[in-house]
């Protein structure tokens, strides 16, 4: 009996230690099953991480590549021909043009060093010096001016409307010099604020022809796209204001550059066989763009459509190309 009871106990004791082993074995699979999955999830974890960062520099990169000056690596075969175009369209013209994207200063220009009679696109220069001594504090817009019989100038369209010996805000001076072209305007501008004064503010900027021969003075390309660049820089530097005085330009007289879906902050300018139109086009990505002519005002509208639908082709070109260069440029 005792040996019976004996070889239970050893059988019990064998049982357990079995089930004791099982049971170290199957903790000893889930703690390494578990540890094996820590490790691939941390790894994945790791190389996902990495890939983002990756893709977020990449995508830094492109951005960087599409918003950047241009260069000149990026004129390809297809965006010169249309180049080639453009200028094979402007020769059937007597015309200056200029072109330039704000942000990337990707530019085009043709006949740029022909002077011509700047007309009533010197008006930009009398907003531009207004608005300009207005935020450095030097010029109340509110200040009224004397409207003295001299200045009742024929189709004068907002003066005409006026009392002479009454008196007007340089604010309303400027943005009907502007927006209807009233010339009587410009020459109260012009008188109040001193044909000296007028010229050193133009030279300052860069501009070399302006008030050249009388008070409309000459004009060319490269003047118009400074004084462009600056109307542009007094709309962006406040909101509000910036907003009224870009209105003055979009809403102007003979505006031939804007579209039923673009707007452009323009100025014209005519006399006799001159005919301008210079402004600010803002399409998706903003231009400048630049029309001077002598090819008569019965003409001019047509042609200055016809351009400036032809630097469109030409502007969006380019940014179509730049998606393609940049792309290839970062990810190849």
């Amino acid at each position: 009996m005792v040996r019976k009871k004996r070889r239970k106990k050893r059988k019990l004791k064998k049982s357990v230690n079995k089930i004791l082993i099982l049971f170290v074995l199957i903790i000893t699979v889930i703690i390494g099953y578990r540890v094996v999955k820590i490790n691939k999830t941390d790894l994945f974890q790791e190389v996902t991480q990495e890939n983002k960062e990756k893709d977020d520099k990449l995508y830094t990169e492109y951005t960087a590549c599409l918003t950047g000056k241009y260069q000149e690596e990026e004129l390809n075969e297809v965006l010169q021909n249309k180049i080639d175009e453009l200028t094979d369209i402007l020769s059937k013209y007597h015309v200056s043009v200029g072109y330039e994207d704000i942000m990337t200063d990707f530019k085009y220009t043709y006949n740029s060093k022909t002077i011509y009679y700047a007309a009533s696109t010197v008006k930009i220069l009398d907003a531009i010096y207004a608005i300009d001594k207005y935020y450095n504090k030097e010029l109340d817009l509110n200040e009224k001016v004397l409207f003295r019989a001299i200045y009742n100038i024929p189709n004068s369209k907002f003066l005409n409307k006026q009392q002479v010996g009454s008196y007007i805000s340089i604010k309303d001076l400027v943005k009907n010099a502007v927006m209807v072209s009233d010339n009587g305007a410009h020459i109260i501008l012009y008188d109040y604020f001193g044909y000296k004064n007028l010229k050193n503010y133009a030279t300052s900027l860069g501009a070399t022809n302006a008030l050249v021969g009388d008070q409309y003075g000459n004009i060319s390309v490269n003047d118009a796209l400074i004084y462009l660049k600056k109307l542009n820089e007094l709309i962006n530097k406040e909101e509000s204001f910036g907003e009224e005085i870009k209105s003055w330009f979009t809403e102007s007289d003979e505006n031939y550059i804007k579209t039923d879906t673009t707007k452009a902050a323009v100025k014209y300018g005519g006399y006799n066989e001159y005919f301008h139109n210079v402004g600010i086009v803002y399409a998706d990505n903003p231009y400048y763009l630049v029309i001077l002519s002598t090819n008569g005002n019965n003409k001019s509208e047509k042609m200055i459509k016809e351009i400036s639908a032809k630097v469109e082709e030409l502007h969006d070109l380019f940014y179509s190309n730049r998606q393609e260069y940049c792309t290839f440029k970062v990810y190849n």
